[in-house]
């Protein structure tokens, strides 16, 4: 029996799709702003570069729809779809539909594309730079954090990974608590869920990606095409 894997993958897809987002969507107004979300819309009135792509995400979509907590939320619980739908986009292997399933249900992944954070959002920014780097300036205006989700292998250039630490030391330097004592303790790094989150999702895609390298040198499969690579029927 010959499988059509472009259909598997395309169904694969749209089920991964579809659970995003109803895990991400179902009763996303409750319950209500917490502290860090209010902040956050409070720096809509005057954008800062800190969190300045989701400042002006956010400003968007309550000067449009109102500032109720599903419309503050809701741009950042769809960059966590787009995130999963991205995935098959940058990683054309097979590898990337467990890649996508593990994203969509992941519940610390979810649970941070349920809130006004700017994790999410440079989530997808980091997918789309697995790819295409120069993404990696966008992911870096959500947060600093997102420089650990740096595919290293692809942004060897002096200059790119200059101006991405630029950015990233600018970022934490205007953050109102980066004079906190404890904001660099071991004990916030390894407690605070948040900071887990772009690792997390680049661990995902290093697997996704990487893995199938290991694969192919044990067993080159096809000449010209790495066995694990889709293939179009």
């Amino acid at each position: 029996m010959i499988v059509d894997r472009k259909r598997v993958g395309l169904a694969v897809l749209l089920i991964s799709v579809l659970i995003a987002s109803y895990l991400r969507l179902a009763n996303l107004g409750l319950p209500a702003l917490w502290i860090d979300e209010v902040l956050l819309l409070r720096f809509t009135e005057h954008p800062t570069p800190q969190e300045l792509i989701p400042q002006l995400a956010v400003w968007s979509m309550t000067s449009i729809f109102g500032n109720s907590e599903f419309v503050i939320r809701l741009p950042f619980a769809i960059a966590g779809i787009l995130t999963v739908a991205a995935i098959p986009l940058v990683i054309k292997k097979d590898t990337a539909f467990p890649a996508m399933v593990f994203v969509a249900v992941f519940p610390l992944l979810v649970f941070w594309s349920r809130l006004a954070r700017p994790y999410a959002m440079a989530g997808l920014f980091i997918v789309l730079a697995w790819r295409w780097k120069w993404f990696m300036i966008p992911a870096l205006l959500c947060t600093p954090i997102a420089i650990l989700g740096a595919n290293f292998r692809r942004m060897r250039s002096p200059i790119f990974w200059s101006a991405m630490l630029a950015i990233a030391a600018i970022s934490f330097v205007v953050r109102p608590d980066a004079g906190d004592r404890n904001f660099f303790d071991l004990s916030f790094i390894l407690t605070a869920r948040r900071i887990w989150y772009v690792p997390v999702l680049a661990a995902v895609l290093w697997c996704a990606d990487y893995l199938f390298d290991q694969r192919k040198s044990r067993d080159p499969g096809t000449p010209g095409r790495g066995k694990g690579e889709l293939v179009e029927q």
